[in-house]
């Protein structure tokens, strides 16, 4: 780029913002001088240095003014704003040229008081290019140079002891000026890559919460806030189904072959599973060999078993590790937003139920949350909760024979009586939120 050698894209929008917001001020105060000149030559000559060129100046500077102050808010591309900062240079540097031809002429006729405005004004105009340019060393360095040099020059070459010293003033302003501009850029610029670093490190934090770090798809956390989300948007208005997948033959796969392994089929099962359906959304890995996702609007249970179906011959082919060819395949369990439930964390539990349903089943199948399901549940948590009555202390060795069951059962005879026999299969069956988990993988 023309206003810095070594800019770097991090840095470009960063300067272009600044640039924004101060170029209306800049502006503003060019009008201003320009005015000043009009007002304190009026009517003299050259009529070309004291009206035409400072009236031309001033009108330049007000539209640009306008024209920048309405671009602070614009969104724009590393390339719109290289592109915009080299017009802004040229514009800058060739109105700097004018205002030297105009100053210049007008010093051949100015009085000692005139003289000095014209120097107090250029002095002035140069620090308040040193402001806005700051975070722009070279364009900034150039600005000055533009500005304070040639008023330098002119009161050295006025040749009286006063000028001479008043220029030479002037030349250690424009040294130490070009050495504030160029540490100036370079807090600028630090001051920026610490935030982008700052920024960036904020982003991966932010990626390691919502990712799983072995398969690179999101994780629980993203799952759940995703659902939530997608129910708030849903309220009313559609419908959300609510997919809980589990891998069937993968702990074999494991337990032999070792994690890593079994790590490299997970990232092959998720990566079929989010690329399987368009429709399927929100693809995460819960924890273990278990998935989630879910569906908007689905047109009913032909369409969820469709797409169930899809998951599970996607999951089905083989799978290629290093010299094993393995196999695995996947159970689901649907719940639907909000025919079975309106909470993210219930509608999940329920369609969990339906998984560990589909996996007794047979397993390599889906399955659909039902008001048949609703009861087994309530059968089953009365079932547990009978079991669990006050009079009831569990041993060492809970359900240790179907014998046993039916003793426990039967030392609260009241509940017990209330919930009918208790089957051994059931009684001995974990809670509700962990049945699934109790079998094989």
């Amino acid at each position: 780029m023309i206003f810095e050698r070594r800019a770097t894209p991090d840095l470009v929008l960063p300067r272009y913002d600044a640039f924004v917001t101060m170029m209306p001020l800049l502006y503003g105060f060019l009008a201003a001088v320009m005015l000043a000149v009009m007002v304190v030559f009026r009517g003299r000559e050259p009529l070309l240095a004291s009206f035409f060129l400072p009236a031309f100046l001033m009108a330049t500077a007000c539209m640009r003014g306008v024209w920048w102050h309405r671009r602070r808010n614009e969104p724009v591309t590393i390339a719109l704003a290289q592109t915009r900062l080299n017009q802004a240079l040229a514009m800058l540097v060739a109105g700097s040229l004018l205002a030297g031809v105009m100053v210049w002429s007008l010093f051949s006729v100015a009085s000692p008081e005139e003289r000095r405005f014209l120097t107090t004004a250029y002095v002035l105009t140069s620090l308040v290019g040193l402001c806005c340019f700051s975070h722009l060393r070279y364009m900034a360095v150039l600005c000055v140079v533009l500005i304070l040099l040639p008023a330098a020059v002119q009161e050295v070459s006025a040749g009286t002891e006063p000028a001479i010293l008043s220029g030479l003033i002037l030349l250690f302003t424009v040294a130490g000026m070009a050495r504030f501009l160029i540490v100036s850029y370079d807090q600028f610029t630090l001051l920026v890559r610490s935030k982008m670093e700052i920024q960036q490190l904020h982003e991966q934090n932010v990626r390691l919460l919502s990712v799983d770090m072995v398969t690179g798809i999101p994780n629980r956390r993203y799952f759940f806030d995703a659902l939530s989300a997608a129910l708030s948007a849903s309220e009313g208005t559609g419908t959300v189904s609510v997919g809980v997948v589990d891998l069937d033959g993968f702990k074999p796969i494991n337990d032999s072959y070792g994690h890593r392994v079994g790590d490299a089929v997970l990232r092959e099962v998720a990566r079929r599973l989010s690329e399987a359906l368009p429709e399927v959304r929100g693809m995460s890995r819960i924890g273990g060999d278990e998935f989630a996702f879910f569906v908007e609007n689905a047109t009913g249970s032909p369409d969820l078993m469709r797409i169930g179906q899809a998951l599970i011959e996607a999951t089905q082919r083989p799978l290629v590790v290093g010299d094993l060819t393995l196999s695995v395949s996947c159970s689901i369990g649907f719940a639907t937003y909000p025919d079975a439930a309106r909470e993210a964390d219930i509608l999940f539990e329920f369609a969990d139920f339906a998984l560990y349903h589909a996996k007794r089943a047979g397993r390599s199948r889906s399955e659909i949350f039902s008001a048949e399901h609703r009861a087994l549940m309530s059968a089953e948590d009365s079932i547990e909760q009978a079991l669990r009555g006050p009079t009831w202390r569990p041993s060492s060795r809970p359900c240790s024979s179907p014998w046993s069951t039916w003793s426990r059962a039967a030392s609260s005879p009241w509940s017990a009586w209330r919930a009918g026999p208790a089957r051994p299969s059931a009684a001995c069956r974990p809670p509700s939120s962990s049945r699934r988990r109790s079998g094989p993988g």
